[in-house]
């Protein structure tokens, strides 16, 4: 598909890093940073509806080294646009192909739990964790994207029904999955899933559709690591608790868990 060069003012767009039915996400030269950025672009309407702007808004004034960091956000002939960190080094979902040992396995959910504490600590919750929204810096750095649907909690940080959750269903906390309000809690369950991927490099709930999945996360019992890794079942068991009561509360507590574990 070409590439529109030059839609947004100040941006060289190069080449297309993906599309959804409500944006596309450009590669592109800023002229300001005079660097390279990734550019997301809503698709052309007729209203000035933001898109992107509750991503901005929640992130744009934190700053730590494993959260994206955003440039710039505005609209532009139809087009609402977000400027944001490039990283060439792809995401943990490409990682994830070639296979993990269970310390690098341990060393990622650290530095995600400790991206996670300082969003957890501005009162957000993410929502959509997953390898695909993980990205890796040329020096190893894992880093948060997409907060697209991030909220702040007890303002709104709930889904509507079951066919219009937002999100993976691979990833999603049994609350999630029900519709119910969100807290941090959730995330601790993702980020658990994703735990469990990265040691056995399979996701722990499968189906053939997206409601069998979701079915499995609500009712089935937390999934048994293989022997090679059953120091880490009790960890896997406080994340992914079926009841958000009996999980580890936040990002936080999880690293003073991790700190006596390592």
């Amino acid at each position: 598909m070409k590439v529109p060069r030059y839609l947004i003012p100040r941006y060289l767009l190069l080449d297309t890093l993906g599309e959804s039915q409500r944006a596309t996400v450009y590669r592109a030269h800023s002229a300001a940073l005079d660097h390279e950025v990734a550019l997301k672009v809503s698709h052309a309407t007729d209203s000035d509806e933001a898109q992107f702007a509750r991503e901005y808004a929640a992130i744009g004034g934190l700053r730590h080294p494993g959260i994206v960091d955003l440039y710039d956000y505005g609209f532009h002939d139809g087009h609402e646009f977000i400027a944001m960190e490039y990283f060439p080094c792809g995401d943990l979902k490409v990682r994830l192909l070639h296979g993990m040992a269970a310390a690098e396995a341990f060393d990622c959910l650290r530095g995600i739990a400790s991206a996670l504490a300082e969003v957890h600590g501005h009162g957000i919750v993410h929502r959509d964790l997953k390898p695909a929204n993980i990205m890796l810096r040329e020096n190893g750095q894992l880093v948060l994207i997409d907060f697209g649907i991030a909220r702040r909690i007890g303002n709104g940080s709930h889904s509507t029904a079951i066919g219009m959750l937002r999100g993976s269903p691979y990833y999603m906390s049994p609350e999630q999955a029900q519709g119910q309000d969100l807290d941090a809690r959730s995330d601790i369950y993702s980020l658990g899933v994703i735990f469990y991927e990265l040691l056995t490099g399979s996701k722990p709930y499968t189906g053939v559709t997206a409601i069998e999945v979701l079915q499995q996360h609500v009712a089935d019992p937390v999934p048994q690591l293989p022997a090679e890794f059953a120091r880490y079942q009790p960890l896997i068991e406080c994340m992914m608790a079926k009841s958000r009561d009996e999980r580890l509360p936040t990002a936080e507590v999880l690293l003073a868990h991790l700190a006596d574990a390592a």
